[in-house]
């Protein structure tokens, strides 16, 4: 859909796709029926023209509308048909969006969920549209690099990712897209915890002596899990990302700075209880961490005490 609609009413940017709604004001309606050609059509009405300045002689300015005639040549081609398959297995939502995820459990009826796709795939998709003699130029650089000796080639490719990697971060859709994720974040996190999308392998990678798969399913469903993930979520979509200690090791000494004692006192880590939490890493502390203590010279004394 994202290809066909940019060719039939030429939307090229990311911003433009995701401005698109399915159900709420949609500016696709359709299909119709042309009364001279007698053939299928789905008709685009854009909000605001791309090019329309704003002056006072544009105040009555009518938006373009544009009409997508079927393929019956092609029918496998067929914008129209594909306009109404897709959005006959689209949620019904009045969600303010036009692309949708796809569901991991599909259902005849329905095959996307009603969490937009990110902004910024759609930038990545549609800019591929624009971009072949970029991507020919990229591709004669690589053929180059490859008659560099190893060593050089691999540095060259590292840093490389690099620009490629800070260039997208710092797109304004990218920015766009942050502040979007931010602010779906309770709408994803239903997402996550409905369709079990985390955790599938939680009892295989249970590194502890018990395992009970039944009271694993029994927390996976329950209300404190559900939070647990909207929790996780919320940290990971911040910029720069939050982190959690990896803990401090056990028969180590407390650093009281970062981790505080659960049940006993003590100046020793018996073991950890709860991860301290940073801003990011290397960041200052938000919340200590906690641990089991025990006292180390007790326990060097009961040690004595057993060899004797």
């Amino acid at each position: 859909m994202v290809y066909l609609n940019g060719i039939h009413f030429a939307l090229r940017g990311g911003k433009e796709h995701r401005n698109l709604r399915l159900n709420k004001n949609p500016q696709i309606t359709g299909p119709y029926i042309d009364s001279e050609l007698h053939k299928r059509y789905i008709l685009y009405k854009e909000d605001i023209s791309k090019t329309n300045s704003g002056g006072i002689k544009d105040k009555k300015y009518t938006p373009k509308t544009v009409k997508a005639y079927e393929n019956i040549e092609y029918p496998d081609r067929c914008i129209v048909t594909l306009f109404q398959k897709y959005k006959r297995l689209c949620p019904k939502d009045e969600v303010d969006a036009f692309y949708f995820k796809p569901l991991v459990k599909y259902t005849t009826d329905q095959w996307f969920c009603k969490v937009p796709v990110i902004v910024v795939m759609l930038f990545v998709v549609t800019k591929g549209q624009q971009t072949s003699n970029k991507f020919s130029h990229q591709r004669s650089c690589m053929a180059k690099s490859r008659k560099l000796p190893r060593a050089q080639r691999r540095n060259y490719n590292q840093k490389r990712k690099k620009l490629v990697k800070d260039e997208m971060v710092n797109l304004p859709v990218c920015k766009e897209a942050s502040v979007l994720r931010r602010a779906k974040s309770e709408d994803f996190a239903k997402f996550l915890f409905q369709n079990q999308v985390l955790c599938k392998n939680t009892v295989a990678d249970w590194d502890y002596i018990n395992k009970n798969e039944s009271i694993m399913q029994i927390l996976l469903e329950s209300s404190f899990f559900e939070k647990c993930v909207y929790l996780c979520w919320s940290m990971v979509i911040q910029d720069p990302v939050m982190y959690l200690d990896d803990g401090p090791i056990p028969l180590t000494p407390i650093d009281k700075n970062t981790y505080k004692e659960f049940v006993k006192s003590g100046d020793s880590v018996a073991y950890l209880v709860w991860p301290a939490l940073f801003l990011h890493k290397d960041g200052p502390l938000l919340y200590k961490g906690v641990v089991q203590a025990y006292w180390k010279r007790e326990e060097d004394d009961n040690m004595e005490r057993t060899s004797v």
